[in-house]
């Protein structure tokens, strides 16, 4: 079997050109690569095609059932590419493009094993949903890679990618821990706080190198262009945490999301229940003979408790194990393809 890579992190966070340079550095190393980019903006394997765009899975689906050799960009030095694409913006489910793509991997999936070392899936992990958190439930993923930086944001994002892997711990895809780019050594950083918090290590830091743009600006990986570079040695030490499984020491214990910015930053957290300014009414008595308005009558501890728990039903339902087998999602995500 095929050893099989996904990096997930924020849009933006430099996620793309880090996966395309480590599919690069296996390649370099004799390694049979299948570099797959699970982002609606379709630009993951652009270092690795020259700045060349490719046809996408989701644009396939208009000319009939995508055939995946077919959609299949060789770049003749051991690495073959496949974007999933999205709709066009505004327009239709991102997730879609994922869905389908998966679909197609696991009909062909025999092929990919034969055919290929290594698989990375690049991933936006800004929305883990359904079609985003595909490489996690359905176990198309075993080892996992998050790239932060070190901005709340993206330590958010990373927060919700932990959050879906504890829930699909089931499926196998193991959290090897962070990828901090754009961070330099030292440690004290945000991004070292937000590690230590929820129990992963930091494996790599790939500092703010001019390499990474110069090598972008020609179509690209700096692995190739530049070797010797603090980037490149970075991207080395990726692929040695990779190989070698180190930094996954047990399962990520995320935090709830609410709390995140206040421990992070170091500031106190409101206590549990702590009363806040009292409430001013929305709509001003007016008129003569106005009184007072009518006092708010909440509801006592008891009477919340003789309430049926109508939101346990909801829960249940959108639950990852009963809602992705009610086929809603594969429901609508027909209905927007037959749409375009």
């Amino acid at each position: 079997m095929s050893e099989r890579i996904v990096i997930l992190g924020k849009g933006g966070i430099g996620k793309s050109t880090i996966a395309a340079n480590l599919s690069e550095l296996y390649a370099l190393a004799g390694k049979r690569v299948l570099h797959i980019g699970c982002d609606p903006k379709s630009d993951s394997a652009l270092l690795l095609t020259g700045g060349v765009g490719i046809p996408t899975v989701v644009e396939s689906l208009r000319e009939g059932a995508p055939v995946f050799d077919k959609l299949l960009f060789r770049t003749g030095r051991g690495i073959d590419c496949l974007e999933a694409g999205g709709p066009a913006p505004g327009e239709g489910c991102a997730g879609m493009g994922l869905l389908k793509t998966f679909e197609l991997f696991e009909a062909n999936k025999a092929k990919v094993d034969a055919g290929y070392d290594v698989v990375l899936f690049d991933v936006l992990g800004d929305i883990v949903c359904g079609g985003f958190a595909v490489p996690l439930r359905k176990g198309f993923g075993r080892k996992v890679i998050i790239v932060v930086s070190d901005d709340l944001m993206s330590l958010y994002a990373a927060n919700n990618i932990a959050r879906a892997m504890e829930v699909y711990s089931y499926s196998g895809a193991r959290l090897l821990g962070l990828v901090a780019n754009g961070v330099e050594a030292g440690g004290g950083t945000m991004a070292d706080r937000f590690a230590e918090l929820i129990n992963v290590k930091t494996i790599a830091r790939c500092p703010d190198d001019p390499c990474v743009r110069e090598a972008e600006g020609r179509g690209e990986t700096v692995v190739r262009s530049r070797p010797g570079s603090p980037f490149a040695k970075a991207i080395r030490w990726i692929k040695k945490a990779l190989d070698e499984d180190a930094g996954a020491a047990g399962f990520p214990k995320p935090v709830d999301g609410r709390t995140l910015l206040p421990i992070l930053s170091g500031r106190p957290r409101p206590a549990a229940g702590a009363a806040g300014p009292a409430a001013k009414p929305s709509v001003p008595a007016c008129g003569p003979g106005a009184g007072a308005p009518p006092p708010i009558i909440a509801s006592s501890p008891a009477r919340r408790r003789a309430r049926p728990d109508s939101g346990g039903a909801w829960r249940a339902f959108f639950s990852p194990e009963v809602f992705s087998n009610t086929g809603v999602v594969r429901y609508l995500c027909s209905q927007v393809s037959q749409a375009h």
